[in-house]
């Protein structure tokens, strides 16, 4: 049930109860499915776009934006970010009678306000996304219909990773560096375990490493991504906050054993021991050292785990969702 207190004092609820309920008539379109990249939040987004445009039926006639006031009617609109929805609704009156999908990756700073908006503007969606079953569950607390939630992990591409023998015995961190990637932890065990080599690939690492001699930082080169892998035989990722990561994935193909903070979609991939390491996002340094120690001497094939985890089945679980 609606509260009318929400539509008398506050505009943006006022605004899409409005859009909602009193639209006009839907607009005639040849579109099938209009998708909108959120460039401010990462070049994964614009990648996942791409990855979902490769699997759709020739037939299949799409547009790719990232301006949320040009798109034009469609059938389906996917959205790459979840805090665009709102934006998105106020500014294409048409999406109201078409079928929009977002995906949900993780959390973004939202105050009380900012977040009751989302979900409200989630729960006109025909399906979210999530990346991760946390995520799902969060959602479902906070009051989105677990009918409208489809858990989809990310992927690789298997034809462009290959798997390996371990005998590089280096760390390799995949990401480029902001504080939810944990990068005072990164800079400190780097420190303390100055007779290991590590391998970083990402932007922003080298302000905060340049002044170690145990580290090689090279820029992402995706054309190129088995080169990135080709010699890491244990995988870090000590975030704080993960939708993923995608790199747990790639990592995995390549062999490598990952040690990662339980965030995102580690927990539903990784089986502690098995096939790599967990730990929580407030474990001491001391206890990833161990595990890193461990993970290099950990013995078994990892690509195994991870071989049903491919950009196509990701895909395609999306496009069978999306009605023409």
């Amino acid at each position: 049930m609606i509260k009318l207190r929400e539509i008398f004092y506050r505009k943006w609820f006022l605004n899409l109860y409005f859009k909602k309920y009193f639209h006009f008539k839907s607009l005639k379109t040849d579109i099938d499915v209009s998708f909108i990249v959120c460039d401010d939040y990462g070049w994964i987004l614009d990648g996942i776009c791409k990855e979902i445009v490769t699997n759709l039926d020739k037939h299949v006639k799409y547009f790719k934006s990232n301006l949320l006031n040009k798109i034009p009617s469609s059938k389906n609109y996917f959205i790459t970010h979840y805090t665009a929805l709102y934006p998105f609704y106020c500014t294409n009156r048409d999406a109201f009678k078409r079928n929009v999908f977002v995906l949900y990756t993780h959390d973004y700073y939202e105050d009380l306000n900012q977040r009751k908006r989302s979900l409200f503007c989630m729960n006109m969606c025909k399906k979210i996304f999530c990346m991760n079953s946390n995520t799902k569950r969060k959602l479902i607390t906070e009051g989105i219909s677990k009918d409208k939630i489809l858990t989809v992990y990310g992927g690789a591409d298997p034809t462009l990773i290959k798997t390996k023998n371990r005998k590089s015995k280096i760390i390799g961190i995949i990401s480029n560096c902001n504080e939810r990637k944990n990068p005072q932890l990164i800079s400190s065990i780097v420190s303390d375990l100055d007779n290991q080599n590590f391998k970083v690939v990402g932007k922003g690492w080298k302000e905060i490493l340049k002044r170690f001699n145990n580290v090689v930082i090279h820029n992402h080169d995706y054309e190129n991504i088995n080169n990135i892998y080709s010699d890491i035989d244990v995988f870090l990722s000590a975030s704080t906050i993960e939708g993923g990561p995608i790199p747990l994935i790639e990592a995995m193909f390549s062999n490598a054993v990952p040690v990662v903070s339980n965030t995102g979609f580690c927990s539903d991939i990784i089986k502690h021991e098995q096939n790599g390491y967990l730990f929580e996002t407030n474990s001491s340094k001391g206890e990833i050292i161990s595990l890193l120690q461990r993970a290099l001497n950990h013995k078994g094939d990892i690509r195994k785990y991870a071989e049903h985890l491919t950009w196509q089945n990701f895909s395609q679980k999306i496009i069978n969702e999306f009605e023409y």
